[in-house]
């Protein structure tokens, strides 16, 4: 267990989460994996925790969200950071918000420099990010559709 307060728990991810958080997704993450790689909600957590080499679960009762990182290659200090959630996510506390850092610096532990892509659109995910500490890029054309998207890094300090 990462994280726990009796209500939200941060704990490794398993396959049986997908389900929930794929049929339960939010629109904007719907929309940014379909218009960066043209893939389905549930494809997208099963090909993002079969790549990762760290991927967490958070839950209020049921999945809500999942995230890891994901290698570029095994010698690099670069990996791509990801998350997809359900709309519950959207319902955390801030207390919640600032233990989040901390999670970021778990996964900063593998990799120096954690980045990916968001896409521009997705105000409430950029807004975290930022709370969360992340550098952000203006929007860049990026994936299948070339829609806007903001290129954003983590790094360790």
């Amino acid at each position: 267990m990462i994280y726990n307060d009796g209500k939200i728990k941060v704990r490794k991810a398993e396959k049986s989460d997908i389900e929930h958080i794929a049929s339960n997704m939010r629109e904007s993450d719907i929309e940014e994996i379909w218009a960066s790689h043209h893939e389905e909600p549930k494809k997208a957590l099963e090909s993002g925790l079969e790549s990762s080499i760290f991927a967490c679960t958070i839950e209020n009762g049921v999945p809500i969200a999942m995230f890891g990182i994901c290698p570029y290659n095994i010698i690099g200090d670069t990996a791509s950071i990801w998350m997809l959630a359900t709309d519950d996510l959207n319902k955390m506390k801030k207390t919640f918000v600032k233990n989040n850092k901390k999670i970021i610096d778990i996964m900063l532990e593998y990799y120096p420099i954690l980045e990916n892509y968001v896409d521009a659109r997705n105000e409430q995910s950029i807004k975290w990010l930022k709370l969360c500490g992340a550098e952000m890029d203006e929007p860049v054309p990026f994936g299948v559709e070339q829609l806007p998207f903001r290129h954003f890094t983590f790094r360790r300090k």
